[in-house]
């Protein structure tokens, strides 16, 4: 487990027309507060996704913001990559 951390990542992926562009930023902070942003047609998986992240992190301010841009229709199902 990760027990502190200042970082920022972005990446990007297509799937089904769909482009996806995935931002995470983290600082230091004593406790822990991560929030996830996602487009509103996944809103219900924001909670399940905050606590993966919450399982990998001990601690910080975590910021994950997903956005979508479509090119298509969007994908019925998503599924997190974990290992990744």
């Amino acid at each position: 487990m990760i027990r502190s951390m200042t970082g920022f990542g972005t990446a990007t992926f297509e799937t089904g027309g769909v482009r996806f562009s995935v931002e995470m930023r983290s600082v230091n902070h004593r406790h822990s507060d991560v929030r996830v942003r996602l487009p509103r047609r996944f809103a219900e998986i924001e909670s399940r996704l905050a606590g993966q992240v919450q399982q990998a992190v001990s601690r910080g301010k975590v910021d994950v913001t997903v956005s979508a841009a479509d090119g298509g229709e969007a994908p019925q199902v998503l599924e997190l990559n974990a290992p990744l």
